[in-house]
C-alpha cells in the first residue's frame, strides 16, 4: 500500500499503545517503508513502518473531528 503526503491514515501499533489513532502523513518515501506521520492524539510527528498504518475510513475522520 502507498502513502502520500496528507493521507489521513490510522495507526495500529500492537507494541505501542501510544502510536495508535488518526493521523497525517507529511513525508512519505518510495525508497524506504517508514513514513513520517503527525498524530492527533498527541500532536506529535513520528516515524512510522507502513506496515503499522491504513487509510483512514471516512467514519474514523468523522468521528475524530468530533472528539
Amino acid at each position: 500500500m502507498r502513502f502520500y503526503k496528507d493521507d489521513l491514515v490510522m495507526i495500529i501499533h500492537p507494541d505501542y499503545p501510544e502510536l495508535q489513532g488518526l493521523g497525517i502523513v507529511t513525508k512519505a518515501s518510495e525508497e524506504i517503508k517508514l513514513v513520517w506521520v503527525y498524530l492527533y492524539v498527541d500532536n506529535s510527528e513520528r516515524f512510522v513502518h507502513i506496515d503499522f498504518l491504513r487509510h483512514a475510513t471516512e467514519d474514523e475522520i468523522r468521528a475524530a473531528s468530533k472528539s
